[in-house]
């Protein structure tokens, strides 16, 4: 790590480009990342990173230009990126004010009109990058940031394009056996074969997470990393019904169908996916999104060849919760 994150107040004030840092706001692994402020005073939020190495080289040219060419209203935007003078990278993009998904799950203070229409957006959003051959490989809650409502409206952005796959040949610049995303969320293709990836390891990834707003649990609980791929690539797991009885039997298929540990077995597309979730939103939000979200779906592929396992029983999520988080991605 750069001698100056260990002590990232101390940047406060220093310039990265044509931005003034201004506050502190969070460090990790990664490096921090500060508020700050462009020409003209314009807000931006600056990635400061901490690894210098080839990797970690290639892997912060990939998010920037990555997210830069995504262009939708659910995809973080990137302002500019660069390195200064002794090879620290650097990345600014617009501020955002709210919290991420894994923080509100944990409040699970979402009202369900708020929840549907994030679902509606990240869908949209991921199959913008889907059409431009991008896939992300690390959704999951903390990568899904609900900005603060907006005349009453939260609206989602997705985070950390940083280990996203080009479609069309281009060099994957991680190892081959490393590791990609988080595991609890990671498909089983993913883990055999980081690099032999689609747009429906996203759906996977997506469908966990719905899984989880559901019950208020992963559905592959373990203590360790060993033991979390050994439950992902079994394919047994306690449906969301299970857990949570209240829950639609038509929802609990559609995550199941996108949870199918063969690829051909999931949802067409994840627009195919929300258009499943869809189908329990309020009349509102569906006549907003109903006639452009999805293209009518193709048949339903046959049933998952390794039924879930239904034998753990946990405790429902706080009386009222799972169902305020039925749509959340």
């Amino acid at each position: 790590m750069p001698p100056s994150l260990t002590n990232p107040a101390a940047l406060v004030g220093a310039r990265f480009g044509a931005y003034t840092l201004v506050r502190h706001l969070a460090s990790g692994g990664f490096g921090a990342v500060f508020e700050a402020r462009g020409e003209g005073g314009a807000p931006a939020a600056v990635k400061v990173l901490a690894e210098r190495s080839p990797t970690a080289d290639a892997r912060f040219e990939r998010e920037a230009r990555t997210a830069a060419a995504l262009d939708h209203p659910a995809v973080v935007r990137v302002l500019s990126w660069g390195r200064t003078r002794d090879g620290t990278a650097w990345l600014a993009t617009e501020l955002l004010r709210g919290s991420d998904l894994r923080a509100r799950l944990r409040a699970r203070s979402l009202g369900a009109d708020a929840l549907v229409r994030a679902a509606m957006e990240v869908c949209e959003a991921l199959a913008h990058a889907h059409q431009r051959g991008v896939v992300h490989r690390d959704i999951k809650p903390a990568n899904v940031f609900l900005t603060a409502p907006l005349a009453g409206v939260v609206h989602p952005k997705l985070l950390d394009f940083g280990i996203a796959r080009l479609r069309d040949g281009a060099r994957d610049v991680t190892a081959s056996d490393a590791f990609l995303g988080s595991v609890a969320y990671m498909s089983p293709e993913q883990m055999y074969n980081a690099r032999d990836v689609d747009a429906r390891a996203d759906q996977w990834s997506l469908a966990v997470t719905a899984y989880e707003c559901l019950t208020g649990r992963v559905p592959f609980a373990a203590t360790s990393v060993p033991e979390a791929v050994t439950a992902v690539l079994s394919g047994a797991f306690p449906r969301p019904r299970a857990l949570c009885p209240e829950i639609p039997e038509a929802l609990e298929a559609a995550i199941l169908r996108a949870m199918a540990r063969e690829r051909a077995e999931r949802h067409p597309s994840v627009r195919a996916f929300g258009a499943a979730l869809l189908a329990h939103g309020d009349a509102r939000v569906r006549a907003m999104y109903g006639g452009t979200l999805c293209p009518p779906d193709t048949p339903p592929a046959p049933a998952p060849s390794r039924t879930p396992d239904a034998r753990s029983h946990l405790p429902c999520a706080p009386a009222g919760a799972g169902l305020r988080c039925t749509l959340t991605v």
